[in-house]
């Protein structure tokens, strides 16, 4: 897709992709003072027999985004929360779900709770605060 036209839904030509990173189309818009914004994929529908891509995006969310330096790095977590993505969509969680296996496997073997989890405890039946029961009867008391 590189080197593609970016369209909006209308039509109009908005600026052309420079890169694929991450996920991201980086798209370089502007005629005279040109800038590099990343448009997810997920918002992006390619026309190959065009030679165009169509985004969904409103040309000024597009322009409100993140810019992406001319060495091409951005911050991924920051541009996915622009447009409405969660971070964790947009990178591999598989680290995450091993340390959390991990500390599962490492509390089952000690029983020890896990860091910063308060151990569960019930109060006793006579310590605890009774109301009385009110019937809802709507308008009344």
């Amino acid at each position: 897709m590189k080197g593609y036209d970016v369209v909006t839904s209308e039509g109009q030509k908005i600026g052309r992709v420079a890169d694929v990173l991450d996920g991201f189309l980086v798209v370089e818009v502007g005629r005279v003072l040109r800038s590099r914004r990343p448009v997810p994929k997920e918002f992006a529908h390619a026309q190959d027999g065009q030679r165009a891509v169509a985004v969904t995006v409103p040309t000024e969310v597009l322009r409100d985004a993140p810019r992406v330096h001319r060495n091409g790095t951005f911050d991924v977590d920051v541009a996915a929360r622009h447009y409405g993505l969660a971070a964790s969509d947009r990178r591999d969680d598989g680290a995450a779900r091993r340390l959390a296996a991990q500390r599962e496997r490492e509390s089952g073997e000690t029983g020890a709770e896990p860091e910063g989890a308060a151990p569960l405890t019930k109060q006793p039946e006579d310590e605890v605060e009774r109301r009385p029961e009110r019937a809802y009867m709507p308008g009344g008391e």
